[in-house]
């Protein structure tokens, strides 16, 4: 289901880490790579999200059937969501800040 590169994510993640240990940075770059962290951070979260909640739907099925047996839209439901945090996940890779209002 999930069109997320999880080890590009983790990548990013590492990289960033070592551009804001660099001695160097002050002032607008500073402030620039600290808006690009948030950003990769909540992208990493949100991605995260998605495997867990496929998890949590299968532990549904496993655990309760009896539970989708009486609310049938809660496959769909799940399904729903990981797409919408996909959609998310996409977004933030087009921007290297978050977007803001």
């Amino acid at each position: 289901m999930s069109q997320i590169n999880h080890q590009k994510i983790n990548e990013e993640l590492l990289d960033q880490v070592e551009r804001l240990g660099n001695v160097n940075l002050n002032g607008e770059a500073m402030k620039a790579e600290l808006a690009r962290s948030r950003m990769l951070s909540l992208k990493a979260e949100l991605a995260q999200l998605i495997p867990q909640n496929m998890m949590l739907l299968q532990q549904i099925r496993d655990e309760a059937p009896m539970l989708l047996i009486r609310h049938l839209d809660v496959e769909k439901c799940f399904q729903a969501q990981c797409e919408c945090l996909e959609s998310l996940v996409h977004s933030l890779e087009q921007s290297d800040t978050l977007p803001t209002a």
